[in-house]
């Protein structure tokens, strides 16, 4: 093997993606593969890309308990809105219901890192303390049943006669 070259086949010279064997022509840009990789000045052989996900580990700690997923995602929302990273976990066997019948009984459980605790306690309390808006339904028309009624009426009525009509006339 050549110093400063990586040996794995195929490669792409300029996207530097890896192909499978029996590929000849890059997919991205459609350069010629080659059969080596020229190393990278100054990088020792398979150093790590420079894309490093970075975790941050966190000390979970309940905030609340929700009726459901569509609350859990507000509070989830209003809380990553401030920066507040939040984990949210069915209750009991909530997981199992989901995957039977498609929702769960249970509710679910918020938890944030223990150094959030304080800001998402005040958002999420803040949150649930709205009162619920109640959506207005109008108010039914009775004379809108009345009109519904004659014009059904009249169809019976109508069709009546359109029968009647119909065994005369072939008669």
């Amino acid at each position: 093997m050549e110093k400063g070259v990586v040996e794995n086949m195929p490669f792409c010279p300029n996207c530097k993606t890896e192909y499978d064997e029996g590929y000849t022509v890059c997919a991205d840009c459609g350069a010629r593969l080659t059969d080596k990789l020229p190393r990278e000045a100054g990088k020792p052989p398979h150093a790590p890309e420079e894309k490093t996900v970075r975790y941050a580990p966190m000390k979970r700690t309940f905030l609340v308990s929700t009726q459901g997923p569509v609350e859990s995602a507000m509070i989830t929302d209003i809380l990553g809105q401030h920066g507040i990273r939040a984990f949210v976990q069915q209750k009991e066997a909530g997981n199992y219901l989901n995957v039977y019948s498609g929702f769960s009984i249970y509710g679910e459980e918020i938890y944030v890192d223990e150094a959030d605790y304080e800001a998402a306690a005040a958002l999420a309390g803040e949150f649930l303390s709205q009162p619920e808006t109640a959506v207005d339904l109008p108010e039914k028309n009775p004379g809108r049943r009345r009109v519904r009624i004659l014009i059904g009426s009249f169809v019976a009525v109508w069709l009546v006669f359109l029968v009647i009509t119909l065994v005369f006339l072939s008669k």
